[in-house]
C-alpha cells in the first residue's frame, strides 16, 4: 500500500470546479422534468485562502471503518454525522496558518496576535476540534521560520494544532487525538501524538498507539517510507511497548539493527535483557552490538552484568570489539536521539557532537554521557565495573584499552569531587 497523500489545493479547486459545472448541467436536465423546491438561504462565505503554498505534510494510512460487516444479518447504524466547524473557528485557524513567507521574522505584535487566536481556539474547548479536524485532514503543513519557532513554541502549524487539541482534552479531544494517529504514517507525529495520549490519560490508549507502530513500521519495510526516519517509532517502543514490544524490537534489528537494539536495552524493569543476552551469546551480526548494551545496563541488571564478564572471561570478545565496548564502559551510553531532544527541552544539557547516523536504515542514534552528565557514585560503580572486568581477561589488547578507560574514569571522579575553587574577595 503506498502512501496516501492528499492532493494540492490548487487539484482540489479544479475537482470542486468540475463537480460544480457537472452538477450544474444534470439539475438544468432533470428540471424539465420534476419540480425542485426553492433554493435554501446561502451559507456564510468561507475565509479566504492563504496564499501561501503549505507542504504535504505526511504519508498516512488507510483507516477502514470499524462498522464494516460482511454478515447479511447485520444491520448497521448510519454514522453519526460530523459536527461542522463554525466560521469563526475556521478563520481562527486559518489565520493561524498566515505568517511571513517571505522568511522575515514575525514582529512582536504578529506574535501576540498569532498566540491570541490559538488561545481563542483552544478555550472554544469540542467547539474548536471540527476546524482543526478540518485542517489536518487536508494533510498540508507549514513550517515556521527558526526564529518564528522559538517565539511561538511550535515548529509549524500542523504541531501548534496538536497541542491544542492536546489542551481541549476531555473525551471530544481524546477521539480527536485518536483519530488522528490512525490517519497518520509519520513517525515523528506518531511520537507526538503517543506523548500527548499519555499526557491527556495514561496508559489508557496504549494499544492504539502499538497498533499505529506497528502499520508505520510493516510500511517502512516495504519501503514505502524511505524518505523517513523511523527513529521515533523506536521511542514510542521502549517508552510504552513494555513486554509487548518485545517481539517488534527483535523483528525490528533484523533491519534497523541499532534501533532495534538500543530499544531492547531502554525498555522499562529490564523486559529486554533477556534478548540482549539471547544476542550477544549467539553467533550472528547482531552479537558485538548487544554485548555493548548489555555494559551499558550491567550497572542495573546483575543478568547483564554476569552474561557480560562470562564473555570476556570466554574470550569471546574480539580485539578489534575492544575499543567499542570500551567507550560504553567509560560512560558513554546509546540513546535515540529523540529521547535526548526531549531532554534538551526540559533544560538537561546534551552534547550534540555525539549524534552518529548510519546509513543503512537511515538510523540516527546518540552516545555519549546522559544528558544533565553523571553523579560520582555512577562513576565509581563504573570505575569498579573495568577494574573487574580487567581482572577477568587474559586478553594483553584488553588490558591496555581498559588502563585508557580507567584513567578516563579516574579523571571524571576527579573533577566531580574536587571542590571547586573560589577567589579571594
Amino acid at each position: 500500500m503506498k502512501p496516501l497523500i492528499q492532493p494540492s489545493r490548487h487539484r482540489r479547486r479544479f475537482v470542486r470546479t468540475a463537480l460544480g459545472v457537472g452538477s450544474a448541467v444534470l439539475l438544468g436536465v432533470l428540471s424539465l422534468y420534476y419540480p425542485f423546491p426553492s433554493p435554501s438561504p446561502e451559507a456564510p462565505e468561507s475565509p479566504r485562502e492563504s496564499s501561501a503554498t503549505p507542504r504535504v505534510a505526511s504519508p498516512t494510512k488507510e483507516v477502514i471503518p470499524d462498522t464494516l460487516s460482511t454478515d447479511p444479518a447485520v444491520t448497521l447504524e448510519p454514522p453519526a454525522r460530523r459536527p461542522m466547524a463554525s466560521v469563526e473557528t475556521r478563520q481562527w485557524v486559518e489565520a493561524l496558518s498566515r505568517t511571513n513567507y517571505d522568511g522575515t521574522p514575525l514582529s512582536w505584535e504578529q506574535a501576540a496576535a498569532w498566540k491570541q487566536q490559538w488561545q481563542a481556539l483552544v478555550q472554544q474547548g469540542a467547539a474548536g476540534l471540527p476546524a482543526i479536524r478540518d485542517f489536518l485532514e487536508l494533510n498540508e503543513d507549514i513550517d515556521f521560520v527558526p526564529a518564528d519557532s522559538q517565539i511561538l513554541g511550535y515548529s509549524s502549524v500542523r504541531n501548534a494544532l496538536f497541542d491544542a487539541i492536546r489542551q481541549i482534552g476531555g473525551p471530544d479531544g481524546t477521539e480527536a487525538a485518536l483519530t488522528a494517529l490512525r490517519r497518520t504514517a509519520d513517525p515523528r507525529e506518531i511520537l507526538t501524538w503517543a506523548r500527548h495520549l499519555e499526557s491527556m490519560a495514561e496508559g489508557e490508549h496504549r494499544q492504539p498507539i502499538l497498533d499505529s507502530v506497528r502499520q508505520a513500521l510493516a510500511m517502512a519495510k516495504r519501503g514505502e517510507l524511505a524518505e523517513y526516519d523511523v527513529g521515533p517509532l523506536f521511542e514510542v517502543l521502549q517508552k510504552y511497548g513494555g513486554s509487548a514490544a518485545r517481539p517488534d524490537l527483535e523483528e525490528a534489528a533484523r533491519q534497523w539493527k541499532y534501533y532495534g537494539i538500543i530499544g531492547l536495552a531502554n525498555l522499562p524493569e529490564g523486559e529486554g535483557i533477556p534478548s540482549l543476552i539471547r544476542m550477544a551469546t549467539e553467533p550472528s551480526s547482531l552479537s558485538g552490538l548487544a554485548v555493548e548494551l548489555l555494559a551499558q545496563v550491567s550497572l542495573q541488571y546483575p543478568e547483564a552484568r554476569t552474561v557480560l564478564l562470562d564473555q570476556v572471561s570466554a574470550g569471546k570478545i574480539i580485539p578489534n570489539q575492544w575499543p567499542y565496548l570500551a567507550s560504553v564502559l567509560s560512560g558513554d551510553y546509546y540513546q535515540l536521539p529523540d529521547a535526548l531532544l526531549f531532554a534538551a527541552q526540559n533544560g538537561a544539557p546534551i552534547d550534540r557532537q555525539k549524534t552518529t547516523h548510519i546509513g543503512f536504515g537511515n538510523q540516527n542514534f546518540y552516545k555519549g554521557l546522559p544528558p544533565g552528565g553523571v553523579s560520582p557514585d555512577q562513576v565509581a560503580r563504573q570505575l569498579a565495573l573495568v577494574e573487574e572486568i580487567a581482572a577477568t581477561t587474559p586478553d594483553a589488547t584488553a588490558k591496555a584499552v581498559l588502563q585508557t578507560t580507567r584513567d578516563v574514569l579516574n579523571q571524571r571522579l576527579s573533577r566531580l569531587t574536587t571542590p571547586l575553587a573560589t577567589s579571594s574577595p
